[in-house]
């Protein structure tokens, strides 16, 4: 089980694979750094002949919202869709940077409360520091990939 979130699963869709491939390109805008507006496609990013990667677009800014890749091919009614969400790797780094820093923490809190059990507090500080963030990332990452497979599943289906 990997530490950082990370979503793997599998879509059987009915079509083909060239139809699979046209009813993402309908719904894929080209990826933009700078864009003045938002696209009017619920998704962005690139598809390719037999692999695409997107993120969803929304309304609003979340750091989690998860980086999309998938690769589809031909099976033996349809299409099978290998999909794969993890986040972003500047957010990735991020929180890694964060847990890190919060486990040195537990540990040297650890060391001083068993010098000195009136320390315990800080123990407790430092495991509250790390569970924010691990909870933050764990909660908002998996309610952002469920939005996102529900969009991909009612396109792809």
């Amino acid at each position: 089980m990997p530490f950082l979130p990370d979503k793997r699963f599998v879509i059987d869709a009915d079509a083909a694979p060239d139809e699979v491939r046209a009813r993402l390109q309908e719904s894929v805008a080209p990826l933009r750094r700078f864009a003045i507006r938002r696209p009017s496609l619920p998704f962005a990013g690139r598809v390719d002949g037999e692999s695409f990667e997107l993120r969803p677009v929304l309304g609003y800014g979340s750091s989690f919202s998860p980086l999309v890749q998938g690769t589809y091919s031909s099976a033996v009614s349809g299409t099978r869709i290998d999909v794969r969400m993890r986040l972003l790797r500047p957010v990735a780094a991020f929180m890694t940077a964060w847990l890190s820093f919060a486990a040195v923490l537990v540990g040297v809190a650890s060391i001083a409360a068993a010098k000195d059990p009136l320390r315990i507090g800080f123990v407790l500080l430092a495991l509250a520091f790390f569970g924010v963030g691990y909870g933050c990332m764990a909660v908002l990452f998996g309610f952002e990939t469920r939005r996102t497979r529900a969009k991909l599943e009612q396109l792809l289906v």
